[in-house]
């Protein structure tokens, strides 16, 4: 059924739509168009999701948890990976082309991931919940064509 999400996080799986939104049986709020992505899948789908939206312009919000709030604007996607080497758990997000002017954001022992699937859109997400409850949206947008393209 197109517009619905079906979070299958919990053991039974419930979700309602309103209004553009989807709420789950715990109550929380999932933008529609977000798919879960599974733990045996998520570095494949951030590896698509990066390779997809590489040099897009990305915001980057970290509801904050232990490591306090965090904020990228409009800094080029470098790329988005699991690290899980020496026993780590973390979701590595890159951003900035430049040596003065990159970024990279951890995320520790991430719990859920979802990602946006606009099919060809001007704004796609990726959203990472970490144990401990914090929440980090990654927006990447494309960029608008140069004036001087083609010239």
């Amino acid at each position: 059924m197109p517009g619905l999400l079906v979070d299958s996080s919990g053991d039974d799986a419930y979700t309602k739509s309103v209004k553009g939104l989807s709420l789950t049986k715990e109550g929380r709020r999932i933008e529609m168009g977000m798919q879960e992505i599974q733990r045996n899948e998520l570095r494949s789908a951030l590896d698509q999701f990066s390779r997809t939206h590489q040099g897009w312009l990305t915001n980057l919000e970290d509801s904050g948890g232990t490591q306090g709030r965090a904020e990228i604007r409009d800094l080029p996607l470098v790329g988005i990976s699991v690290d899980d080497r020496d026993g780590e758990n973390q979701v590595v997000v890159m951003v900035g082309d430049r040596p003065d002017d990159h970024l990279t954001h951890i995320v520790s022992k991430p719990t859920r991931a979802r990602i946006t699937d606009s099919s060809g859109g001007q704004e796609d997400t990726v959203e990472i919940e970490a144990e401990g409850g914090n929440r980090v949206m990654v927006r990447c947008r494309a960029k608008a064509a140069s004036k001087d393209a083609g010239r």
